[in-house]
Order: C-alpha cells, then structure tokens, then sequence
C-alpha cells in the first residue's frame, strides 16, 4: 500500500473509526443471515469437446439470496455460454459464504480440479476485514498456482457505496477500500484477467437483505462476464441457420 494511502487509512481510523465500528455492527445485527442456493457440479449438454468451469469465491458465488440455483452468477454465466456457443458446458462451484482471499487459499485443495477456465469472485470480505492490497493479492497469485494452467477471471469487485445495506460514512470507506483492492488485482499478470464491474446498481439488482445480487443482478452481471469468458475460452459464437425459403 502507498504511504499516502497507507496515513490516510491510520488517519480515517483513527478519527472515524469507533463510529465505523458502530456502523458495521448495526449493519450485521440488522442483515439477514441467509442459507446458500447452489449445485457443486454439473453439465449441459450441446455439441463440440466440453467447456470446463471452475467458480470459487465468496457468497456471490454461493448463491446467498436466492430461492433458485439457476439463478445465481455461476449458473447464469453457464447457461448464457452454452447458448451462445452451443457447446457442452461441465462446471464445479467451490464457492464458500464470507470467503476472503485468504479463506480461499486456506479452503482449496493442493490441485484444483481441471478446467479451461476459473472463475473467481473475492475481495469484498477482504475490504471488510482490512487486507491490505498487496497480501490480496499475494493469495490471488497463490491460489491461481493450483489450477491446471487454463486462464483466470477475477468476476469484478461491486461498488459498495451503492448498496442499501450500507449506510454513510460506512459506505464510502468500503467503496474506497475496495477500489485499492481491484487497483491491486489490474496489475496482477497472465493468467489472470480482472472484469471492472462498471456498473450502477439499483433496488431491483439486490437480494432481499440489500446486499447480495438478487436475479437481475446477477444475468446484468453475467452478460458483462460473457465477452471476456468465451475470449479467454477461445470460443465464438454459435452460428444461426437461418430458414431455406422455397
């Protein structure tokens, strides 16, 4: 971390901290806990050698706020590959509710299991717990040693400044204690590839505890990852026949 903002993290604690403090309390007193909402593994079936997909993360990839499996960010990301493609899609999910970087690390096997591409979603638990951008990281380039070499895709980190759960001046230091982790992850090198999650959120993109993305929220963000997934898959998409008229 810069010294600058290495001072003006001490100096923000310092002052504001205590009522930071209260502020998160009240926020996870109020939040509520609810259950995960995914399939560790399976497959849809098309055409063409299989697309393997390995998704581990946090709660996002979890599912936490959802009734349906099929809708949570790994499934939609599936199903819109296997559409655009038409190919054959197998996945595993390895996500884990309240994963850090470090959680990640410490929950995944010694060898990952073989894929074409791993899809990770981490970070907004490292904000909260105050990781520090260079051991954030530290874990990612870690954790990416125990693949089997297929391309890497950080999912985005979300800007916590807009999300209901959080109230103000909460808000902001999250955003910004974010934002020094997804700086860090930009430079991190091949195979690794991060999404900029550029986009607003609204009421009708959360869950219902106004922190996890509801359905809508999550096809928004799996159309994003879309482009980037079948580029690093090195897939196109599936060509139209169109109708033979007589």
């Amino acid at each position: 971390m810069p010294p600058w903002d290495r001072a003006k993290l001490a100096l923000t604690l310092a002052t504001a901290g205590p009522w930071l403090y209260w502020q998160g309390r009240q926020v996870r007193q109020r939040v509520p806990q609810l259950p995960e909402c995914f399939q560790p593994h399976g497959m849809l079936e098309g055409n063409g050698p299989s697309l393997r997909l390995v998704f581990m993360g946090d709660s996002i990839m979890a599912g936490i706020g959802h009734q349906d499996p099929q809708g949570i960010l790994p499934a939609q990301l599936v199903s819109a590959l296997a559409e655009k493609t038409g190919r054959t899609v197998e996945w595993h999910n390895l996500a884990s509710n309240g994963a850090s970087s470090a959680e990640l690390l410490q929950q995944a096997p010694p060898r990952l299991p073989e894929a074409d591409l791993y899809v990770v979603s981490a970070g907004v638990n490292d904000a909260l717990q105050l990781r520090t951008p260079q051991a954030y990281v530290d874990n990612l380039r870690r954790l990416c040693e125990r693949g089997s070499g297929a391309p890497w895709l950080l999912a985005g980190l979300p800007n916590l400044r807009e999300f209901p759960c959080f109230p103000y001046p909460l808000s902001g230091f999250l955003a910004w204690r974010v934002s020094q982790l997804e700086e860090a992850a930009l430079g991190m090198p091949a195979p690794w590839r991060v999404h900029r999650l550029r986009t607003s959120h609204t009421l009708d993109t959360f869950s219902s505890d106004g922190f996890h993305p509801g359905v809508i929220g999550c096809r928004s963000w799996a159309g994003r990852l879309l482009p980037e997934a079948m580029e690093l898959l090195k897939v196109k998409q599936k060509r139209m026949m169109l109708p033979v008229i007589e």
